[in-house]
């Protein structure tokens, strides 16, 4: 898989929390950017793991957390494996 950009946990939170507009508006800028250009944007399931922990813990409905998980999973998404934990520090390693 090559894509241009990995979305984080804080993107997907700020392009929802009403409390930091400037935050939220970058995030939107982002998430409207990654929904027009599809097969540019991954996520993995980590990132939305902890998506759902954090938007619930905010005091979001667990249904609307799930219903925008389903949406997310729209991009590609990266599964959390130890051979990509390997590669990962092998990258790290090389380019420091």
């Amino acid at each position: 898989m090559s894509v241009e950009y990995f979305l984080d946990t804080n993107v997907l939170l700020y392009g929802y929390d009403l409390d930091a507009p400037d935050k939220r508006l970058i995030a939107m800028n982002i998430l409207e950017d990654a929904w027009k250009s599809p097969g540019t944007t991954a996520i993995s399931v980590q990132v939305l793991q902890e998506f759902f922990v954090n938007f619930t813990r905010k005091g979001q409905k667990h249904a609307e957390a799930c219903l925008l998980i389903e949406d997310f999973c729209h991009w590609s998404v990266v599964e959390n494996s130890l051979s990509l934990l390997g590669s990962g520090l092998a990258i790290c390693k090389r380019w420091q």
